[in-house]
């Protein structure tokens, strides 16, 4: 009988020892800074795989959120915890913007696209009314329809084409520019494109600067008889311009088709306005070596973006 006790009491013993000695999930370090020029949102910590944790870099005032460590631009950015540790670091440089460009609006153009580091790269392309890269453009992965052109959930006016809400110009929260570069920066809207190329001299290049990058020059316009001048691939420039005066570069970053792009030759950038005739398109500007038009496109393609910031 004592043998008998014994011999239960070491089973208990053991039990615990095991039932001590089992571990618990892993959890992983996630954490995320930031360069000087900005802060971060977010909770830094230990977190179990499968996890999901949300950050935003957030610019101060004269700097833009450049990118993420690993490259991404999305902001704000999720990260999915693996099974390892996790360290990022949000990206700021210094914002240099032209400062003017002599619009009457007083309207000043930022020098790079949204995802740019300089102001000859391409940078990231956006759906329109979204702020988050992806690799297919299309209705079935677009974020404001059920998978087609006649089932818009947003920026509608028109039972035909899905739920209407008449909105017809980006909200803030869907412009991409001000969620990437804060709320002194928006998408410009179509009219602010027909100012651009109303009031300054336009020059195509297929070399700007010697970065080897196609695209128009946008001068400040040095007499009134310039203003609304585009200078096309193969005629000469009547006036004397070069890249020492106050200009803007727009380069040919072409667009998405679903999962397709050809950059290099011609160039597609998104305005904050809905085309409110067609509501599944919404107004851009387009431009190639021979022509520079302001129409309507599809809202699910993959456009470069241009800030602007108002006075």
């Amino acid at each position: 009988m004592r043998k008998l006790f014994w011999a239960t009491i070491g089973v208990a013993l053991i039990s615990m020892v095991f039932a001590n000695c089992k571990k618990e999930d892993p959890t992983y370090s996630v954490q995320v800074t930031a360069t000087e020029g900005g802060t971060v949102e977010g909770q830094n910590g230990e977190y179990k795989e499968g996890e999901k944790v949300v950050f935003k870099a957030i610019p101060v005032d004269g700097y833009y959120f450049s990118q993420w460590s690993d490259g991404k631009t999305d902001n704000p950015y999720t990260v999915s915890v693996g099974t390892s540790d996790i360290s990022l670091k949000a990206e700021f440089r210094l914002d240099a913007l032209i400062g003017d460009l002599g619009l009457s609006s007083g309207t000043i153009w930022a020098t790079r696209n949204v995802g740019a580091a300089n102001p000859w790269d391409y940078g990231d392309y956006y759906a329109w009314g979204e702020t988050q890269t992806k690799s297919d453009y299309s209705w079935k992965t677009y974020k404001y329809c059920d998978g087609s052109d006649t089932t818009l959930t947003k920026y509608n006016n028109a039972a035909i084409w899905g739920a209407i809400d008449n909105k017809n110009t980006l909200e803030l929260a869907d412009d991409v520019a001000t969620a990437v570069l804060g709320s002194d920066y928006s998408m410009p809207t179509k009219a602010d494109w027909q100012e651009l190329g109303n009031e300054c001299y336009w020059f195509w290049t297929f070399d700007y600067g010697g970065q080897g990058i196609s695209g128009y020059i946008v001068y400040k316009s040095k007499a009134d008889a310039d203003k609304g001048t585009i200078v096309y691939d193969g005629k000469k420039t009547s006036a004397s311009y070069s890249l020492s005066d106050d200009h803007i570069f727009l380069p040919a970053a072409d667009s998405y088709m679903g999962a397709d792009v050809d950059a290099g030759t011609f160039g597609s950038y998104w305005s904050a306005s809905l085309d409110t005739l067609l509501t599944y398109d919404a107004w851009g500007l387009s431009f190639g070596p021979n022509y520079v038009i302001t129409d309507d496109y599809n809202r699910c393609l993959g456009f470069s973006v241009r800030p602007v910031k108002r006075p």
